[in-house]
Formats: C-alpha cells, structure tokens, sequence
C-alpha cells in the first residue's frame, strides 16, 4: 500500500498543525508522497517542514503537484 498524505481540502493552517506529527508517525515507511496540488504556497509550507525535520525530499518532473520523500 502506497502512504501519502493529502492537502487537499485542508487549510494552509490545518497543514501546519498536522504535518509535522504525520511525518514522525510515518517516517519508517518512506518513500512516500505529499500531495499539494498546484498552490506554490502549499509547496513551500511543506517543504519547509521537511527541510526543518530533515528529510530528503523531490518533486517529480511529471508531476509537480506532488513531493516525494525519501
């Protein structure tokens, strides 16, 4: 089964406050994706996230609306 977590639907707030403790939960079963759709201001709060809690991360070139995590 393919983990992901979905922004869609979900309030740049909503994001912060549930993406940090998602990823700690789910960090032992990367790869995984993030889907943010096309707003670049959700990219960014993810990205930011990652980069704060050390994961390494891509956006693949066929898709951007989507992070893979490593």
């Amino acid at each position: 089964m393919k983990i992901s977590y979905d922004c869609h639907g979900k309030t740049h707030d909503e994001v912060i406050d549930e993406l940090e403790n998602w990823l700690l939960i789910h960090y032992a079963d990367a790869p995984f994706e993030i889907i943010t759709g096309n707003s670049n201001e959700m990219k960014e709060i993810v990205i930011n996230e990652l980069e704060q809690l050390g994961f390494k991360y891509g956006v693949p070139a066929n898709n951007n609306g989507m992070i893979k995590v490593f």
